[in-house]
């Protein structure tokens, strides 16, 4: 049956929505009704009452927002494990608070429909990581600059899935088919190919959706992206220092997830809130030795060889435990706290090898004498590599060296033999200038930076990586970024060297990065000269006369993945209990919330007559100089709850809980008589967080100096936070 216009109106939309849609179906057919369930989680933060309960049958929802709010429901059941035995905080304040944030939930998902990081999450969360970002590019002399949205479609480029999603694409009126950006890279790139000259010379950042194909056949699915990317041309700089800035980028960005206090388990001498390694490879290098090794050219064979590379030499979070760097006393505690943990060793390594090799010499094409070849050279200490990255590269380079010796006796070395060591020789030249500038930028790994000088030094502002993986077998599906260097910034959990992880076989960064591994990967980033080389078009640029052409820039960036820090966030605010604000499962210390709610009497029940006047004192602190912002509606974007209503003090409560510092309380024969209002401040203890209840005076304040007397308390509380440090 073809489908009708109306039925597509219909049932056009996102895969989250239609995953949401689905499950309230199966949920309807097991006669159990979603809002049941949504009351069901209500009742375990408090005793609902009954009116509440029929109000909430009644209303009406899309599947998309019940699932939203049911699950940000479900993350502030965490408050019970903080106040655990606790008093000072009482009940409707708490369900207030939670009410109100999982307004916003539900609120966003009906919206955005999409699921990217966490379902539902607060637009005010995501809109400050944004701006945190842009901060750390601008810091940086990058600019804001958007490439043209579509393109078309490359032959061999966009027929490649990314992460498991594929690109996105659509057709114009003529029949072209038309590109949807699968990341903020290539657009870019295809811009700067086609400007020449014009475009040699530049710092950029762009922040940005991008789009992959709906797995239902629905609206593409769209999730954040940041990019901070340098193009240079100029034969006095040297790439590796363009390569180490997008690093520094990416340590200053790593922050932003940090939670207070070190990161427990690790090696005395590592002293780290945040726990992440920097996965990279050299995408020649790991070529060259393929070749040195003769692996013939087929695909299904390299890619094989590729894997194998990365099972069997790439360094992992468990080799942190046996680093000659760290201290033996280091080592004996985690060997206490990993008990049980599996340490593989060279031999259990070499093992592993054996059995891919011969299953790829069975399966995949795979020569006799290349395998032999193989596993020679990563029997040279490379079974893992090193895990301090200079020392990696010194192994290999060893490896190459030996290999080189075996060769010389041997007359029928091939070309393609010897030129391999001639691109091995390079890359790994190429990588040693990478890690010095590193050293130079601040940006080496924790356990270089204790290899070369003895301990960490402090780093403002920034975490470099634990660790660096010299990841023979890493590369992009998509070779965007290909030809050079390539990296992957793979966030590890905070308690990884304390719980126990499972799992049989050797770990390597592979599992780690599966669907059952422990590791995430929140950006990578590389050189993609090779990718701007593609889009530059033939023949010569500008000129009608002579012939001119434009040499290939440097050019490298860095991919952030936004719904990843977002994921990042929310995992944060369950573990860090210092607050109550903490404890419920919403980082509240990155929302950006108004300063002054404007409230009757009665709290924010809505009456004509209220509405007026509360929007009129809005519009004075609105017109202040400085303005101040403010807000008299209840909506989901400052303050709202579906299931409940607040008397003064308890919406008091939840206004300290959200960071609103100022509750006005309009009362209208106060307003008409003296025109004055009540002005309430929310107090906060010393360590800066906020105290759910209201402070235990107002003052009366004419209207006409209500934004000179909160500001005059603005500066008061900045005042006394200052003479606290």
């Amino acid at each position: 049956m073809i489908p009708t216009m109306n039925h597509v109106e219909v049932t056009y939309d996102t895969d989250a929505s239609v995953k949401a849609e689905t499950m309230h179906q199966k949920d309807l057919m097991g006669k159990q009704d979603p809002v049941d369930l949504l009351i069901q989680v209500l009742n375990e933060l408090g005793t609902l009452h009954p009116d509440v309960i029929c109000r909430l049958k009644c209303t009406a929802m899309s599947a998309a927002s019940l699932t939203a709010m049911t699950i940000a429901l479900r993350r502030t059941n965490n408050y019970a494990k903080f106040n655990k035995g606790k008093e000072g905080v009482p009940r409707a304040i708490q369900q207030g608070y939670a009410a109100a944030l999982s307004s916003v939930s539900s609120a966003s998902a009906a919206i955005t429909g999409s699921a990217d990081g966490v379902f539902g999450s607060d637009p005010r969360v995501v809109e400050t990581i944004c701006s945190k970002l842009k901060s750390i590019f601008q810091d940086h002399g990058a600019i804001p600059l958007k490439p043209p949205l579509l393109r078309p479609r490359y032959s061999g480029l966009d027929d490649i899935e990314m992460d498991g999603l594929q690109p996105a694409s659509l057709m114009d009126e003529r029949g072209t088919i038309l590109m949807l950006p699968e990341d903020l890279t290539v657009n870019f790139a295809r811009s700067v190919g086609r400007g020449g000259k014009s475009v040699s010379k530049l710092k950029r950042f762009d922040i940005d959706k991008v789009y992959h194909k709906s797995i239902a056949l629905g609206h593409p699915r769209e999730s954040m992206e940041a990019s901070f990317d340098i193009v240079f041309d100029d034969p006095h700089v040297s790439g590796e220092f363009a390569e180490a800035e997008t690093l520094v980028v990416l340590s200053q960005s790593m922050a932003l997830l940090s939670l207070p206090g070190n990161i427990t388990g690790l090696p005395l001498k590592i002293q780290s809130t945040l726990l992440w390694f920097l996965r990279l490879n050299h995408t020649r290098l790991s070529d060259a030795i393929l070749d040195l090794c003769i692996v013939p050219l087929n695909d299904d064979c390299r890619k094989t060889c590729l894997r194998i590379l990365t099972y069997c030499s790439a360094c992992t979070p468990c080799s942190l435990t046996t680093c000659p760097a760290l201290s033996h006393a280091g080592q004996r505690k985690n060997r206490k706290l990993k008990k049980g943990k599996k340490n593989y060793n060279k031999g259990e390594r070499s093992l592993g090898i054996n059995s891919y090799l011969n299953e790829a010499v069975t399966n995949n094409g795979l020569t006799e004498e290349a395998a032999n070849r193989l596993r020679l050279f990563l029997s040279f200490g490379c079974l893992p590599l090193p895990t301090i990255f200079k020392q990696s590269l010194e192994t290999i380079a060893e490896a190459t060296r030996r290999m080189k010796l075996i060769d010389t006796k041997n007359e029928l070395v091939s070309k393609r033999v010897r030129r391999a060591y001639v691109v091995i020789d390079e890359s790994i030249n190429h990588l040693q200038k990478l890690a010095n500038a590193m050293d130079v930028v601040g940006t080496a790994s924790l356990l270089d930076t204790i290899s070369t000088h003895g301990k960490v030094t402090e780093c403002h502002g920034k975490i470099p990586p634990t660790y660096i993986s010299l990841d023979l077998g890493l590369r992009q599906k998509q070779k965007h970024y290909h030809g050079d260097l390539v990296y992957q910034a793979i966030l590890l959990p905070d308690d990884m060297f304390v719980s126990e992880w499972s799992g049989d076989g050797i770990e390597n960064n592979a599992a780690i990065l599966s669907q059952s591994g422990r590791g995430v990967k929140v950006a990578e980033g590389g050189r993609y000269d090779g990718l701007v080389r593609r889009f530059r078009p033939p023949g010569k640029f500008a000129s009608s006369q002579y012939y001119s052409v434009a040499t290939f820039p440097i050019a490298v960036g860095l991919r952030i993945l936004i719904g990843k820090f977002i994921e990042k966030l929310y995992i944060n605010s369950l573990r860090n209990g210092i607050s109550i604000q903490n404890s419920l499962g919403h980082p509240i210390s990155c929302l950006d919330n108004v300063c002054c709610l404007i409230s009757s009497p009665n709290g924010l029940v809505l009456d004509s007559s209220s509405v007026q006047e509360r929007a009129m004192v809005a519009s004075y602190l609105w017109s202040a100089s400085p303005p101040i912002s403010s807000e008299y509606l209840p909506q989901a974007g400052t303050l709202m709850s579906h299931f409940n209503t607040w008397n003064l003090d308890q919406l008091s409560g939840v206004c300290a809980l959200l960071g609103i510092n100022f509750i006005v309380i309009v009362q209208s024969h106060l307003l008409k008589d003296k025109g004055s209002v009540r002005l309430r401040q929310l107090v906060t203890d010393s360590s800066g967080n906020s105290k759910p209840f209201p402070s235990n005076g107002e003052e009366v304040v004419v209207l006409s100096n209500l934004a000179g007397c909160i500001h005059r308390l603005i500066n008061l509380s900045v005042r006394k936070r200052k003479d606290s440090f």
